[in-house]
């Protein structure tokens, strides 16, 4: 039988209780001795999330642009629009600024 997620939060809880009085190191040991902790992802996942996050704030900034000049010829606000158009287009320009870490 499977072991579920409250089973496991159970163990967490009590590995965590029982090292309670011990210093980081040993409650980071017996929490990684009750399963190894996950390895980070490969490379071809993190594409795919790159690819999915980059077309999805690819496309809802053409609905934003496209939402923005339908509302400019009328008399409709369009404050809405185009805070959503530069949200999405710094979030978009973010990604590709390198990372204060990599300097």
């Amino acid at each position: 039988m499977a072991e579920t997620s409250a089973d496991r939060a159970a163990s967490v809880k009590e590995v965590l209780q029982a090292t309670a009085s011990e210093n980081q190191d040993v409650k980071t040991a017996a929490l990684n001795a009750m399963a190894p902790p996950l390895s980070p992802p490969g490379r071809s996942v993190t594409d795919i999330v790159w690819v999915v996050l980059v077309g999805g704030l690819v496309v809802l900034l053409i609905l934003a642009l496209l939402g923005l000049t339908h509302v400019i010829g009328h008399g409709v606000s369009d404050d809405k629009v185009v805070t959503i158009f530069t949200t999405v287009l710094a979030g978009l320009l973010g990604l590709f600024v390198k990372s204060p870490a990599q300097t």
